[in-house]
């Protein structure tokens, strides 16, 4: 390759680029839309929010043992620490539930995929695979105080 062959043939040079680069995309796309990037994207989605919710329970945990600590001490310890250590417990035991949810919500979501997208003798396999609880009753999980009600 010299410099008169990409004077002659600069264009269609230039056009193939963007033709791969468009083709990479598309298909890119085309995988994060099929049954098993929805998958991938879910089962990435769940370790994240287990990860996060160990996360806010260690906090949580971390903050209960620190007050106690406190309350043990509590004519050598300063009032004002005292109330931000209860108020730093309240925020972590709020957060822990919030992932709680959160990771309720999307081990709903991967059961669902599993169950509407594979077949039937997969689901079992898939599920114990990606550690996604099994519940007796198969409604959806919902948050208005039941379980599908």
């Amino acid at each position: 390759m010299n410099e008169a062959w990409i004077r002659e043939f600069w264009a269609p040079t230039l056009a193939s680029v963007i033709i791969v680069a468009v083709l990479l995309f598309v298909l890119h796309r085309a995988w994060l839309g099929s049954r098993r990037g929805r998958l991938g994207r879910l089962v990435a989605e769940l370790r994240d929010t287990r990860r996060e919710a160990a996360r806010a329970a260690s906090e949580a945990d971390s903050a209960a043992r620190r007050l106690g600590k406190l309350e043990k001490r509590t004519a050598s310890v300063a009032p004002q620490k005292l109330d931000e250590a209860r108020e730093r417990l309240g925020d972590a035991e709020r957060l822990c539930q919030i992932r709680s949810d959160q990771l309720k919500v999307s081990e709903n979501r991967l059961r669902r995929l599993i169950l509407e997208e594979y077949p039937p003798k997969r689901h079992e396999t898939l599920l114990r695979r990606f550690k996604v609880p099994v519940h007796a009753d198969t409604r959806p999980f919902t948050f208005d105080g039941g379980n599908g009600q």
